[in-house]
């Protein structure tokens, strides 16, 4: 039995992924993981398994991703208390403490020869992935669309 997870499930990303997952693998091999646990269960579809993971908080990210063979780490925001590019240190360390097999990183487009500030966080999480030895795939989308919307 194969289980993924996705962190930021309650999001419009997390959940949208979340729910094309659902029409691919069993609703019992689908963990999402949030910040809110009272708030996923209002949004998000029944028979997924919901835990608690803050990115901000290593260790208890650890224990989400217990029993996770592939997860899809959606990046946070900046500008939180704690710095982005730490909160994404924090999950991949606890992805790697968890015995995660592979990652997907929500990343930035070309970030790996981006030059805008706005890559710094995302170029640093590909190299802490990349020195975590994480099997992975860097999901360099553009800008998305919703974001332009207002």
């Amino acid at each position: 039995m194969m289980r993924y997870a996705i962190t930021g499930a309650t999001g419009k990303l997390g959940h949208g992924i979340l729910t094309e997952l659902m029409t691919l693998v069993a609703a019992k091999d689908i963990i999402a993981i949030v910040r809110n646990v009272e708030k996923a269960q209002t949004i998000l579809p029944a028979g997924i398994e919901i835990r608690q993971g803050d990115y901000t908080q290593a260790s208890a990210m650890t224990t989400a991703l217990t029993d996770v063979d592939r997860l899809l780490f959606v990046s946070s925001q900046p500008g939180g208390a704690v710095s982005r590019e730490q909160q994404h240190l924090n999950v991949v360390q606890a992805a790697k403490n968890a015995g995660i097999q592979w990652i997907g990183y929500t990343s930035f487009p070309d970030a790996n020869h981006a030059t805008t500030p706005l890559a710094l966080d995302h170029q640093a999480t590909e190299a802490a992935i990349l020195a975590a030895g994480l099997p992975h795939s860097f999901l360099r989308n553009n800008w998305y669309l919703e974001n332009e919307l207002g």
